[in-house]
């Protein structure tokens, strides 16, 4: 089987993406570990695998709506031979000003709305929408749909999410450690001692669970925490050694290479420049 794409409509705004697509997969593990700057909600149509958000993994079904908080490392894990649908919205947290989405972070992780079909039917109507109105049209209409969704979550509790599987309880361990003292973490070593396990342990824990280094996880959630920060107005040469690094220059070369700029080009890159 190749790899098919097939996207129904595909819209990019300088505050949001919204898009319907659907693909055959062909190997397994096709998408890899990332995060974002922004909120991202995925809507299942689709799907043979699970979804890794953090050191949780949840099974996959249709009607499965998955809330990724910004910062936030996941990951689908489809397997071969599978087809794989589903919406993606990725926004900037400005287009829902006044609402506590971070309550809703909280609370929800991932949902089926099955149950609850206001919401998958908020999704319907986005494929009439795409093929009835104008580009221009849509992107306005996709705004207030994207909208509408987060006021229906907010009667949403916990309750209503669905029970994850937990990849490691040392993996769980050490990202409740990592979170704890994400600024104040000298070593990797500092975290398998907390642990009273050996590096080389804690490092194949990473690698096989999350395909990724426990430095490389540490130093990106502190990149995003400067990014944040930067954004905010604050100056790169006073966000170093708040996030951690120990001299400009580490954390100069970290930042470029992480996110394709420098630290002092942030304030003209927007929300379109993400790299999802």
């Amino acid at each position: 089987m190749k790899d098919y794409n097939k996207t129904f409509f595909n819209i990019k705004s300088n505050r949001f993406i919204f898009n319907h697509i659907r693909r055959d997969i062909n190997k397994k593990d096709g998408f890899f570990l990332h995060t974002h700057e922004v909120p991202e909600l995925i809507y299942i149509l689709e799907a043979d695998g699970c979804h890794i958000i953090e050191d949780k993994e949840y099974k996959l079904k249709s009607g499965d709506l998955i809330i990724v908080p910004p910062a936030t490392h996941h990951s689908m894990r489809l397997k071969k031979d599978s087809s794989y649908e589903r919406y993606d919205i990725c926004f900037e947290p400005s287009l829902l000003e006044g609402m506590d989405i971070d309550s809703i972070y909280n609370n929800i992780k991932v949902i089926n709305c099955a149950e609850h079909s206001i919401i998958s039917d908020i999704f319907k109507k986005s494929d009439y929408y795409s093929s009835a109105l104008s580009e221009n049209d849509f992107t306005e209409v996709a705004q207030m749909l994207i909208k509408e969704i987060f006021y229906n979550l907010i009667s949403y509790d916990s309750s209503h999410n669905i029970e994850p599987n937990f990849l490691s309880p040392i993996l769980s361990k050490a990202i409740e450690y990592i979170n704890k003292n994400l600024f104040e973490i000298k070593s990797v070593t500092e975290i398998s001692d907390a642990l009273y396990i050996t590096e080389s342990y804690l490092l194949k824990i990473f690698n096989t669970q999350l395909k990724t280094s426990p430095k490389k996880y540490l130093i990106s959630k502190r990149l995003h925490a400067a990014r944040k920060e930067i954004l905010l107005g604050a100056k790169p040469t006073q966000v170093f050694l708040k996030i951690g690094f120990s001299d400009y220059s580490s954390f100069y070369r970290s930042y470029t290479n992480f996110f394709g700029h420098s630290p002092s080009m942030e304030k003209y890159y927007g929300f379109s420049n993400e790299k999802y």
